[in-house]
């Protein structure tokens, strides 16, 4: 009879022990994971830009380097409305009942001319600011090439298990 009692009682342990595990992993997966938050250093959330950050940098260079960047900004900002709009005839596009794959097609050309522009004034942008420094400064500039974003851990989507098992990490 003990045996018996024994036994209902960790059979209903393991229950409550296995209901309690998988409605864990049914939870969003939000948590501090590598997200959003400033990382270590961000110079972007210090109010400071990168370049004030370069040894021996003038005020001269710094306000040659704003003009570019201002100029730039306007560019860059140009070409990704640009790109908004053509995502959203492409989406359209592959979207209706009668797809046309020859319009889809072009329309995925145009896109991709739009995003290989970008690409080229970006590689313009930097060879000029990089042309308004001195070689030591171009050594650090280069150094730091393509960590514009200071990303960080921080309050993101942390650490999920996609579909098929395996983990994954979100919002990267």
């Amino acid at each position: 009879m003990k045996t018996i009692a024994i036994q209902k009682t960790m059979l209903m342990g393991s229950i409550i022990m296995l209901l309690s595990v998988t409605s864990g992993f049914a939870q969003p997966c939000r948590g501090y994971g590598k997200g959003m938050g400033t990382g270590s250093n961000c110079p972007v959330m210090q109010g400071q830009q990168f370049c004030a950050n370069l040894p021996g940098i003038t005020d001269e260079q710094l306000n040659q380097i704003e003009t570019l960047r201002v100029g730039h900004f306007k560019k860059m900002n140009t070409l990704r409305n640009e790109v908004a709009l053509k995502r959203a005839e492409l989406a359209q596009l592959e979207t209706t009942d009668n797809r046309d794959d020859k319009a889809v097609n072009a329309k995925i050309d145009k896109l991709y001319q739009v995003k290989t522009q970008m690409a080229k004034e970006r590689s313009t942008h930097r060879q000029q600011v990089r042309n308004l420094l001195t070689d030591d400064q171009k050594v650090y500039f280069d150094a730091r090439r393509g960590r514009g974003q200071c990303k960080g851990y921080g309050r993101g989507m942390g650490m999920c298990r996609n579909w098929n098992g395996g983990w994954k990490t979100t919002n990267q």
